[in-house]
């Protein structure tokens, strides 16, 4: 065989080899039955990167947070691996057996389908009150400004902010009510970037982030009254177990916080 003709059957091989490569695309969920007041992760793996990924509409569930992308690559004696994930955190709106439609990907002009995933969703599962307890000494969530009366000539800023113990961390949080401000204009001031801050409350070491920040300034004289911000966080909280390499393993809580009522005197 001359030359050509190996490097032109070598080629063949090559190509055909590659066009013949499987596609996966496939949908996972991290559990098949949640109560109402848990979340669920659902992940597709695509063992190709495009950027045509477009995922089911969920119904019956909002998307808590998301979505987050990772990528695997592998080489497992010479041969090459490719894994991406893209992940979604849902909330179920209610209860019920529902199916998460299957998402869409296309690769080289053809396009696949993911497969469906059925997830039944029960009441909300029972709340460990004294575990629930300790966790919101934990995580919780304070409103600050300078607790003294003003005048209407004056200004006052009020600070919404997170504290995590060093014990726990949080991977997400969302405000599901902003609160509201009666007798007073305000001015969002809030931070464009989130700084944390490292603080101590009782001896205790606590890591801090503002929420929302603002300038009032009353309308007239009486009390400016401020209605408690609701937040829900999922925190994550130490099992008492470890994996095989003696790390502690964390589960998800989704708990809600909510800032105290404030009100400040306006002479």
């Amino acid at each position: 065989m001359d030359l050509t003709k190996y490097i032109l059957f070598n080629l063949i091989i090559l190509f055909s080899g590659i066009g013949s490569a499987q596609v996966v695309f496939k949908a996972e969920a991290s559990k098949s039955e949640i109560g109402l007041n848990e979340l669920v992760e659902v992940t597709f793996k695509m063992s190709e990167d495009n950027d045509s990924f477009s995922p089911p509409k969920f119904e019956n569930f909002e998307i808590f947070s998301g979505p987050t992308t990772s990528i695997k690559n592998t080489f497992i004696e010479g041969e090459r691996s490719y894994e991406k994930s893209i992940t979604f955190r849902l909330k179920p709106k209610k209860t019920g057996n529902f199916v998460i439609a299957s998402a869409r990907f296309e690769v080289a002009g053809k396009i696949y389908r993911s497969n469906t995933i059925n997830i039944d969703v029960v009441k909300s599962k029972k709340v460990d009150r004294e575990a629930l307890d300790a966790l919101e000494k934990e995580v919780f969530l304070k409103v600050e400004y300078l607790e003294k009366p003003i005048t209407q000539q004056d200004s006052v800023i009020v600070t919404y902010r997170l504290y995590v113990s060093a014990d726990v961390g949080v991977t997400n949080w969302r405000k599901t009510n902003d609160g509201k401000i009666s007798n007073a204009t305000s001015d969002d001031i809030t931070p464009e970037m989130y700084k944390i801050e490292n603080t101590e409350i009782e001896g205790k070491k606590f890591r801090s982030v503002i929420i929302k920040k603002l300038k009032l300034k009353p309308t007239k004289k009486g009390k400016i009254k401020i209605s408690p911000m609701i937040m829900e966080v999922t925190a994550n909280v130490p099992t008492g177990k470890k994996d095989i390499f003696s790390r502690n393993v964390l589960e998800d809580k989704i708990i809600e916080l909510n800032s105290d009522k404030a009100v400040i005197e306006v002479d």
